[in-house]
């Protein structure tokens, strides 16, 4: 048995069915957060049917719309200060992690059709495929993005994969009943096709890969002029870090350095998805170009925000004994940082 209870309410894309479904946030009989679909009730007699939309925009907004209403904190910071229970603070982490994923992916996906700005969708007289109708499927979802190379053609139960390796010549992987995992790969090629990665590889991984190939443009955001002012009111505040993502626009003052960009790290593979503070100090004893936010365990332990390097660099250069510094800190929200790389697909 499900308490009733809601915390929080999210907009989660099932590829399979082509919808975003609300979902949510509860604790389940075995008091662990999780996230179930809403299924309202619509009158008497009337059986409950799952909520869905099908434009993300509007999903995206009634779902935060729904959680503000709601008025819990999701602080962790601030809920771990206040010595409130485990559960709580469990419910944070499953809420946060899951705004921070979104935010990830769509930062992924605006910076992936960035990098194909100028590239143009072949003609469809260009296109080849198994019928008429793929070949249309395909023309009018490389309108959109030009760049992909997995995409969903058909209709209803009888959708397949098409996959091409130069995006003119098209097959079918499958013919018709696609499956739960096809509908994912099709969905998840709006960024890993972006980035030259393959939509069926393990997602953990390819999105590292991506993080890796976004560090340069990490870098390049700090010539920006948004950037710049934002990073300025940061410093005039006394935060010397912002977090963006997986990146610490990160502040030296010593030696003329100014605004770098380090990497955020785990504190350990066991906690390699802990979920961070929103803000709070990062005490740093190095140079190293790996930043571990604090953040709170399960049993409402604080575990200190340091910098080191990562494994293979060797050891990080240290800071002088009396120069340890204690680095305030605050995180970018997600709409912030997309609207930053110059188009917001949601809004707040």
């Amino acid at each position: 048995m499900i308490d009733a209870k809601v915390y929080a309410v999210r907009a989660n894309y099932d590829a399979y069915y082509n919808w975003w479904f609300l979902e949510n946030l509860l604790i389940g009989a075995n008091g662990e957060p999780v996230w179930k679909r809403r299924r309202p009730q619509l009158g008497m007699g009337v059986p409950p049917r799952a909520e869905v939309e099908r434009d993300e925009t509007e999903a995206k907004q009634l779902a935060r719309k729904l959680t503000r209403e709601l008025g819990h904190n999701f602080d962790i910071a601030a809920l771990g200060e206040n010595g409130q229970s485990s559960t709580m603070l469990k419910l944070s982490k499953a809420y946060l992690a899951s705004r921070r994923r979104e935010d990830e992916e769509a930062m992924m996906f605006v910076e992936g059709k960035r990098r194909h700005a100028g590239t143009v969708a072949p003609p469809r007289t260009a296109i080849t495929a198994g019928s008429e109708e793929d070949a249309d499927d395909i023309h009018r979802a490389l309108q959109e993005l030009p760049y992909l190379r997995t995409i969903v053609v058909g209709r209803g139960v009888t959708r397949s994969l098409a996959h091409s390796t130069d995006g003119l010549n098209w097959r079918r992987l499958t013919n018709g009943y696609i499956s739960r995992q096809g509908a994912t790969w099709g969905h998840r090629a709006r960024i890993a096709d972006a980035f030259g990665l393959h939509p069926s590889q393990h997602w953990g991984r390819t999105k590292a890969a991506i993080r890796k190939m976004l560090l340069p443009r990490a870098i390049d955001m700090l010539q920006l002029q948004p950037m710049k002012e934002m990073l300025a009111e940061a410093l005039a505040a006394g935060r010397h870090a912002v977090v963006l993502d997986r990146f610490v626009f990160w502040y030296e003052p010593e030696g003329g350095i100014g605004w770098t960009v380090k990497e955020i790290g785990a504190y350990d593979a066991a906690h390699a998805d802990a979920v961070e503070w929103a803000a709070g100090t990062i005490i740093s004893r190095n140079f190293g170009r790996i930043v571990v936010l604090p953040f709170i365990k399960d049993d409402g332990t604080h575990v200190a925000g340091h910098t080191r390097n990562a494994p293979g660099d060797g050891p990080a250069k240290p800071r002088k004994p009396d120069e340890a510094k204690e680095i305030a800190f605050t995180r970018l929200q997600g709409d912030a940082m997309v609207g930053l790389l110059g188009e917001l697909p949601y809004g707040p």
